[in-house]
């Protein structure tokens, strides 16, 4: 404000050549400090566009890793239930072989049971009577 004061003061005293002078190189002053804002404004937005274009290579490198880190979960999770079939398989397997053994070993022992003749005991209980011992 002290600087239009002193401006003011300045020009009055001066020749009308010399104040039209002095306002057209304020208004071409303005004109190319405007000029130069525009220009900066577009020289600035390449510069935020390429910073955005790295920031979304970043993240997009970061997604891939992402994926690839995922992928390799999936195919270790794939090969782990991929041998938990196996062994379920194979544990099945030898329940059955052990099912049929069993059965074959009942079998036998029906079979040599019935060869030896085993002699069966009956016992019987009455409630009036207290059994006698028997010695052999």
């Amino acid at each position: 404000r002290l600087l239009e004061e002193e401006e003011r003061i300045a020009t009055e005293s001066m020749p009308r050549a010399h104040k039209d002078l002095i306002s057209y190189y304020k208004r071409r002053i303005e004109q190319l400090e405007a000029e130069r804002q525009e220009a900066n404004e577009r020289f600035s937005l390449p510069t935020t566009n390429q910073e955005r274009i790295q920031k979304l290579k970043e993240e997009l490198l970061n997604r891939n890793d992402e994926v690839r880190d995922l992928q390799r979960a999936i195919s270790d999770a794939q090969h782990y239930l991929y041998d938990e079939r196996d062994m379920v398989l194979k544990l099945s397997r030898e329940n059955d072989r052990l099912r049929i053994q069993e059965d074959e070993d009942r079998k036998r022992i029906q079979h040599l049971l019935a060869l030896t003749k085993p002699v069966q005991q009956e016992v019987t209980f009455f409630r009036d009577r207290v059994p006698k011992r028997m010695a052999r």
